[in-house]
């Protein structure tokens, strides 16, 4: 479970440790309105997991990813070191995932990243409804019969595709595995696990309107 309280009260000690909450928010790479909403407890569910990566790394040694990662719920110190550990790098994987992906950089024209965004549907579909992988999703059957592209832009959006549908694939595959591993480990599925449970489902459904290149979670 979350402990918001517990939260709130570390950001301040790290804050604390820089000569403003500017500062703070500049070297952590955090938006600095969103830290206030944790300090002053607005905000009822915890950050993601890249969220607390980038806090500990951060703290000027003042709490480690792991405590942070006890304190917003996503690992439980009823749970063995070991299952801990497993959690963790699970969610190390998670945030690598995340971050080569947030990292990035193809150059699209306007009407490249049009279609990319008009085809993004069909890539939430692949993974999850047709249960393709890598090796046997093919973006190019997406865009070959769009008589308005040239082959250059077909290629430059076949590459982001398949760039966007591993992303997605191995980014449900951890979630998947986290999600297994905390089942096994909790013989009652209380309410913190059931809500675990809908946010990933919730997660996985398709976005009819996506805004394209910003930062997934």
């Amino acid at each position: 479970m979350f402990n918001k309280n517990k939260f709130a009260q570390v950001l301040k000690n790290i804050n604390e440790t820089y000569s403003s909450q500017r500062d703070f928010a500049k070297k952590s790479e955090i938006n600095r309105t969103y830290l206030s909403q944790y300090m002053n407890m607005k905000l009822d569910e915890p950050p993601k997991p890249k969220i607390l990566k980038k806090l500990a790394d951060n703290s000027n040694q003042t709490i480690t990813y792991e405590e942070l990662m006890t304190i917003c719920g996503y690992i439980d110190n009823n749970n063995s070191n070991g299952i801990n550990n497993e959690l963790i790098s699970l969610y190390e994987k998670l945030n690598n995932i995340e971050k080569m992906y947030e990292n990035r950089k193809e150059k699209l024209t306007f009407r490249e990243e049009q279609v990319t965004h008009e085809l993004f549907n069909q890539v939430l579909k692949s993974v999850h409804k047709y249960k393709q992988t890598p090796k046997t999703f093919n973006p190019n059957e997406l865009v070959k019969d769009i008589e308005f592209l040239s082959d250059k832009s077909k290629n430059n959006i076949s590459k982001v595709l398949q760039e966007d549908f591993e992303y997605f694939y191995y980014k449900n595959m951890v979630r998947k595995q986290i999600l297994n591993l905390k089942l096994e480990n909790n013989s009652n599925c209380d309410s913190d696990i059931a809500l675990n449970i809908e946010k990933t489902v919730s997660e996985n459904r398709y976005f009819m309107t996506p805004v394209y290149r910003s930062n997934l979670s």
